[in-house]
């Protein structure tokens, strides 16, 4: 019960949040991560003057808008709180 008190500090001073953003419940996993749970969009990948570049026809923005993830209470402070998020949905992955 005193780290949930704390829940706010421990988001704002950790390096980074992994947000699993990608599944209906908060056993979903974090799809690419492995096998089971794969990403279903596809890249486009090349290298553009020695750096390597990939595109998405997503926007991330809103695919963590339209998420469950999204849509629950306890996750607020995750958002709100986290200075730097690495963010895991169905389709993207980004940081």
């Amino acid at each position: 019960m005193e780290q949930i008190k704390h829940m706010h500090l421990i988001y704002y001073q950790a390096y980074v949040t992994i947000v699993a953003a990608g599944g209906d419940d908060f056993n979903a996993g974090l799809p690419g991560v492995s096998t089971i749970r794969p990403r279903y969009a596809c890249q486009a990948m090349g290298i553009a003057k020695g750096i390597h570049v990939a595109t998405t026809h997503l926007d991330p923005h809103r695919e963590l808008l339209l998420s469950t993830w999204n849509s629950r209470g306890w996750t607020l402070q995750e958002k709100l709180c986290s200075r730097r998020a690495l963010v895991f949905t169905r389709e993207l992955m980004t940081f």
